[in-house]
Formats: C-alpha cells, structure tokens, sequence
C-alpha cells in the first residue's frame, strides 16, 4: 500500500494549479537546450533552436517554422530577444551535452514576431488536461499510469507536455479513484465515468490513452475530451517516447486550433463588461490582473463600481467571440444572461 503522507502530498501539488481551473503556463517563453560547455559558442549556437521551440510552444503549431519564411529569417537574430540565461548541470556527466541551458526570451518580441508573420498567439492561459492512460505490455498487465508513482510514462510525458506548453495531471488512482474507475473505462473509452471522476481536478479537458507494447513495436489510441468535442488517433512507434511525443503535438495541436488567437498590434474592438460579485478589493484586484492577462485584450479600464457590480470597458487586439471564447475557458467569469440590446456590452459573475 502507498505511503499516506506521499499520496496526500501529491494531492495537494495536483489540485494547487486546479483552483483557477485554466492554468497560467509562464514557461512558454522559455526554451532548455542541452549543451556541451558553458562557452559562448555553445550559446550562441543553442539560441535560435530555443527560439524556434518558444515560436513553437506560443503559436501552438509545430509546423510553424517550415510554413513561415519570416519566421525562419527571424532565428539569424534570436539573440536580441533573450532576457536571461543560466546553466544546470545534467546528473549524467557521461553525455557529450553534461549541461542544460535555459533561455527566456522576450514575450513582446515573440509576439510581435507571429504577429508579424500573421499567425495566431496561444497565450499563457492554457486548459487543464487530465490524462487517464493505461499501458502494458506482455509482461505488464494493463494498469493506470498514476501521477504519485515516477515511471518511464510520466516522465515522458510531462517532459514533452513542457515542450509544448500543455498543463497535464496525471490521476493520482488513490482509494477514491479506484473505487470510482477501472481500466475498463479505458480501454472501453467510457467518458461519462471518466469525467465524473474527473470532478475532483476541475480540468478542462480530458485525454484518455491506452499504450500496448506488441514485441518491438508500441501501438496506442488517444481521444482528446474538450467540453462535447472529441478528437482520436492512433500512433504507433518503436518506443514509449515516439508514441508520447506523437500524443502530445496532436493535443497541442488540436487545442491551439481552438484557442489560439489571431491578434493585431492594434486596437480592434472595444466592448464593456459588467461584473456581479465582485465583493472585496482582493477581488477587484484579481479580476483586474484576469483580464489584463488575456491574449486579446489590450487595455482595461474599470469606469463604475455599484455594490458589488462593476463595469470596465476592454479593447481588444482581436473579436469579441475569441474573446469570449478565452473567458470561458477558465471558472473565473460565470457567463450571464443578456439584459442589454447592446451588442458589445457583456455581463457576468466573479467566482474567485
């Protein structure tokens, strides 16, 4: 039986990021590159293939670079869009590359980069993803791969999960969970039994896997959950690591295409939203800070306050339904019912 006290503390690191549901990845200007010295040369080197994975993990599109001529041109001066650097030393000194090299580059810069290039930004603000996976293979019955107990699966996939800016949990399968799901739900994809299990994350989407290793081969099936919608595939590949680096660009990809923003670098529209609920300053402040963040908008500014009601008028770099569209993935903003024949006057209530 698993250590109580590890189980409770896994908990605890899972449900931390799920209080806000969408969770803010801040890690998408950042690119890791492993390195063979700390020498400028080597730096030098490793700063535009860091660019090309921010470009990658902000745009949502793995393709990017090979579609984008300007895009491609921009890496010959990836130096000037770097903030800060540092070093750690990798654990297996036995590597030709013993170190890893972390870069942060400029948002604005990026930004303006994929702008320019007219692509759309996936911003900060990224759905939760609960992974339900089950492996085996002939010498391992099928079971849950857990997110309490380190293995090859987790490891591989919240490596390549950062590589592309995805917010994935892995289930902790404690009493709770395995008295609520099987591996049965799995395999047989039954959804219904996966979301309500799924309650207790507040995530946002769900990806259901299944890996069997077959001699040399691995085979495995995925279905993406996001609200009604459902995506599937099937990857094959000679290792865990060619079936989980499949998965995940699939994800991205199919999330940046539903939430990925088209934005200009100006003004584009202008809409007013009035807040119910909005009790405290703290709350004020929050709510503030929530929309400031958002990909679209460009400024806010808060024009009344009644009660607990307030109104703030938003220009955005983009429409009012990608708008719309961001504010709903999160539980912050409770959409309302319409009490204006104002089109561009939006209501809501704040749940922080």
């Amino acid at each position: 039986m698993r250590d109580l006290s590890v189980l409770i503390l896994a908990f605890l690191l899972v449900m931390m990021p799920s209080l806000a549901a969408a969770v803010r990845v801040n890690s998408i200007y950042k690119a890791e590159i492993p390195v063979a010295s700390q020498s400028a040369q080597d730096k030098a080197a490793a700063i535009p293939e860091g660019l090309g994975q921010v470009l990658i993990k902000v745009s949502g599109n793995q393709q990017i670079l090979e579609n984008s001529p300007s895009l491609q041109a921009s890496l010959t001066h990836a130096d000037s869009t770097v903030q800060t650097f540092s070093y750690t030393a990798l654990k297996d000194v036995s590597k030709s590359t013993p170190y890893l090299l972390t870069l942060q580059y400029d948002a604005a810069a990026v930004n303006k980069m994929l702008n320019d290039a007219g692509s759309p930004i996936w911003g900060q603000n990224r759905p939760l993803i609960l992974a339900w996976i089950v492996y085996e293979t002939p010498r391992i019955p099928a079971d849950f791969v857990d997110g309490s107990n380190p293995s090859e699966v987790q490891i591989l996939m919240k490596k390549n999960a950062r590589a592309r800016g995805l917010a994935v949990i892995l289930p902790l399968m404690d009493v709770t969970e395995l008295t609520q799901v099987s591996v049965d739900d799995v395999l047989k994809k039954k959804v219904n039994n996966l979301q309500q299990a799924a309650l207790r994350y507040a995530s946002n989407a769900l990806l259901i896997g299944h890996i069997t290793q077959k001699n040399a081969e691995f085979i495995s099936d995925w279905t993406l959950v996001v609200d009604n919608d459902q995506q599937n595939w099937t990857i094959t590949g000679n290792n865990l690591a060619e079936v989980i680096v499949g998965a995940t660009n699939n994800v991205a990809d199919a999330l940046a295409t539903r939430y990925a923003v088209s934005v200009a670098n100006d003004v584009q529209s202008q809409i007013t939203l009035k807040i119910k609920a909005v009790k405290q300053q703290a709350d004020l402040m929050h709510l503030m800070k929530y929309l400031q963040h958002l990909t679209s908008v460009a400024d806010v500014q808060l024009t009344s306050v009644v009660a607990d009601e307030i109104t703030v008028d938003v220009s955005l770099r983009s429409s009012k339904k990608a708008f719309i569209q961001a504010t709903g993935l999160g539980k912050n903003l409770i959409s309302l019912p319409s009490t204006s024949d104002q089109d561009d006057v939006l209501f809501y209530k704040w749940a922080p």
